[in-house]
């Protein structure tokens, strides 16, 4: 029987006591390795790691937009759509403005002293005329009244003091009557807010002693003036 090797006192130190029988020892210097491993293994180590561009994004990615970015983009588009609207809201404003201005510079004038204003003015002048000049003692005072709301200005001072001191009287003492007529009549001036119309008129006058009537013919420059809206007499001039 062979016999079982024998610990000595070193061995036990060595923390030995269960290891077995020990392994022999291989260094890496007794490895055969070939010089086609070798060289591949030293490529290895000195090829340069390729690296990917700096600030570059990988392809087929949309880069990223900074927040802040993308509120001052907001900010400046809402900017200009209010500078937009307003810009718009100063040409309606300012197109309104000269539309205004032209109608009441240029068309409302043209409009005012046209054929259609003429024939008004020459209108107003004849029957005018016709209500100064006409009364009788059965209607004196509707048409004195009448004829008072056709005048204005200092014409229609003198006409309440004429017809109180002279026509009233008249009419009453001596039952005078007259009747005028229109024979014919022109504009001669015509303005916005002032006119001239010149009047042919015949005129039959009657009382308690003058039953034939005496008829009278007299040119009238009637003198008119717009006065809101309306026209109304200022003057009555014989000619």
């Amino acid at each position: 029987m062979s016999q079982e090797p024998k610990l000595n006192a070193d061995q036990l130190n060595a923390g030995q006591l269960n290891a077995g029988p020990a392994e022999p020892t291989v260094s890496m210097e007794d490895v055969p390795v070939s010089e086609a491993v070798i060289e591949q293994v030293s490529l290895e180590k000195t090829a340069p790691q390729a690296e990917e561009p700096a600030g570059e994004e990988p392809a087929g990615e949309e880069p990223a937009v900074p927040a802040e970015t993308l509120a001052a983009e907001a900010g400046a588009r809402l900017r200009w759509a209010m500078i937009g609207a307003i810009t718009l809201a100063v040409l309606l404003l300012a197109s309104a403005a000269l539309a205004v201005t032209l109608y009441f510079t240029s068309y409302r004038p043209a409009q005012l002293t046209d054929a259609a204003a003429q024939a008004t003015v020459l209108d107003v002048a004849k029957s005018g005329a016709v209500a100064i000049l006409s009364y009788s003692p059965e209607t004196l005072e509707s048409d004195l009244s009448d004829a008072k709301s056709r005048l204005t200005g200092d014409f229609l001072d003198y006409y309440i003091d004429f017809t109180d001191e002279a026509v009233r009287p008249a009419v009453q003492t001596k039952q005078v009557s007259t009747t005028a007529n229109v024979a014919r009549g022109a504009v001669t001036e015509m303005h916005a807010n002032t006119a001239k119309v010149l009047l042919f008129i015949n005129q039959a006058t009657t009382s308690e002693t003058l039953t034939t009537p005496s008829v009278a013919q007299s040119s009238i420059l009637v003198t008119l003036d717009r006065v809101n809206g309306k026209w109304l007499i200022s003057g009555f001039d014989p000619i």
